[in-house]
């Protein structure tokens, strides 16, 4: 869509946008059971076959750690709302 313009040049530099998937449990969780699930899942996804499945939807398995999972969300979070407000977008 060549005649559609980036983010920056609509007059929201400095924003990125990106698609992501995760695998999310309440926040009561443990973490021993929070860390199996991030390992299991890791393993699972560097196998030949998961990553030919997601790469043929044009994604790339990443997986990252829980931690490193929390704090991107978190910066999603905040990137999202500075988005919003810069938009001038509301919730009535």
């Amino acid at each position: 869509m060549p005649d559609v313009p980036t983010l920056a040049e609509a007059g929201v530099p400095g924003y990125r946008w990106d698609t992501w998937f995760g695998l999310l449990a309440p926040a009561k969780t443990p973490r021993a059971v929070v860390r199996k699930l991030h390992q299991e899942v890791s393993r699972i996804l560097v196998l030949p076959d998961s990553r030919k499945h997601w790469e043929t939807m044009g994604a790339e398995p990443l997986p990252i750690t829980p931690e490193a999972f929390d704090q991107y969300i978190a910066e999603q979070s905040q990137q999202v709302i500075r988005l919003a407000k810069a938009a001038n977008i509301r919730i009535d």
